[in-house]
Parts: structure tokens; C-alpha cells; sequence
């Protein structure tokens, strides 16, 4: 039974993870992401891995039938972003933050905000390459 005010999950997103679960018969987000993580933007990769987590830790199943319904319960589950995080996240996306907040950012413990921040054309190339160092570091 459809839930009514239930947002369907974006198509792009939808349609990537149902490739990568179908390509790696499983729900464990290293192997659905290794096919699919290529054509993914870090806030979609973000989503991915929090969604595949939650169905794991669930035990429950997707597929193109009743991946929206699952993605509804598991948004209905998700802890609100505060407000000094929204604010972060927008910041770190927004081309027309000065290079003095992406470099603070760019410092962040929370991983995908710097993620966000290495997407941004904006980002002063000093933070770029720390950033990138960081990442090849792991």
C-alpha cells in the first residue's frame, strides 16, 4: 500500500542503486558502491551509504518494487541535520563561498563536508591538495 506524502527517492540515485545491488547480490555497501560509486556525486554517496547501512542494520530488502516505500522508512528514521551542519553543507557546496570559509571547512572532522568542499570549484588549490593528500594518506 503506497504511504501517502511518501517523496520518492531522486531517480538517479534510485536507479544507480539498484544497478550496484543488482551487480553485486548484495546490500553491503563496499560491493554495491565499487560499481557505481564513478557516477556518484558525494552527496548522493552519502545518502547511498546511509540507506544501504540502515537495510543491512534493518534486515530488510529493495528492489525496483519497493525501494521508494524503504526509502521513505528509513527517511521517517533519520536524525534532523542541525542547523550549524545545514549551514556547513550549504557552504561547502555554494561557489560563492569566499576561499577563507572553504579553507576552514576544508578542515572539518565530518568527511563528506570536506568532500563537499573538494567538489567546489571555488576551493583554493592549497586546500585541494590537502585534501587530496588526506585521501590518498587512507
Amino acid at each position: 500500500m503506497p504511504h501517502t506524502n511518501m517523496k520518492p527517492m531522486r531517480e538517479p540515485l534510485k536507479s544507480r542503486l539498484l544497478t550496484g545491488i543488482q551487480r553485486s547480490g548484495t546490500y553491503q555497501l563496499p560491493d554495491v558502491v565499487k560499481s557505481i560509486e564513478k557516477r556518484m556525486n558525494s552527496a548522493d554517496l552519502k545518502m547511498a551509504e546511509r540507506f544501504l547501512n540502515w537495510i543491512v542494520a534493518n534486515n530488510v530488502s529493495v528492489g525496483p518494487g519497493t525501494i521508494d516505500v524503504r526509502f521513505h522508512e528509513f527517511k521517517k528514521k533519520l536524525k534532523p541535520v542541525s542547523d550549524v551542519a545545514a549551514v556547513d553543507i550549504s557552504a561547502a557546496l555554494s561557489v560563492a563561498s569566499p576561499p577563507e570559509v572553504l579553507t576552514r571547512l576544508g578542515k572539518d572532522g565530518d568527511r563528506y563536508i570536506r568532500a563537499y568542499v573538494a567538489e567546489n570549484h571555488s576551493t583554493p588549490a592549497e586546500v585541494l591538495i590537502r585534501l587530496g593528500k588526506l585521501c590518498v594518506g587512507r
